[in-house]
């Protein structure tokens, strides 16, 4: 196979950005629960991305990734504003969450904030035993809302 710069596409710019801090899960192997439980709760360091820091980073990418390592992007304080940005500014936006913690309202509200955003739901395994690996996810609820970005047209 030739590899060539010439033969691969770059103008995808693509920000993978971790918008805030928190996340109501405790996952076995992820880093900020290990990072809580060796420093007995103190929280994980860090602030939420503020629109005005987001505005300044976005104008160089044309798609953006919310997709924390270290925290799920829906705790994000700005989050559906950042949504908005993205939509108005035609930036391809991609959302990974796993977490649970606001209601089917938040989330129409967010999904009408980007109607062209892709959504990922993290459900291990069958809804009702996703708590087993994502520690304090409530998979049944996640699973309707998923249902509900579908029915939205997402």
């Amino acid at each position: 196979m030739n590899y060539s710069y010439k033969n691969r596409n770059f103008r995808d710019k693509i920000l993978n950005i971790e918008n805030n801090t928190r996340c109501t899960l405790l996952c076995h192997l992820c880093k900020r629960t290990t990072y809580l439980r060796l420093n007995k709760g103190v929280p994980f360091p860090g602030k939420d991305l503020t629109v005005d820091q987001f505005k300044k980073v976005i104008k160089y990418f044309n798609k953006v990734s919310f997709s924390g390592q270290l925290s799920d992007p829906i705790f994000g304080k700005h989050f559906i504003e950042l949504l908005e940005i993205c939509y108005e500014n035609s930036i391809g936006t991609r959302v990974n969450t796993a977490a649970t913690g606001k209601s089917e309202r938040w989330y129409k509200k967010a999904f009408n904030a980007n109607p062209r955003a892709i959504w990922t739901f993290g459900i291990d395994g069958m809804p009702h035993d996703s708590h087993k690996y994502r520690v304090n996810q409530k998979g049944e609820f996640l699973f309707e809302i998923m249902l509900l970005a579908k029915e939205m047209g997402l």
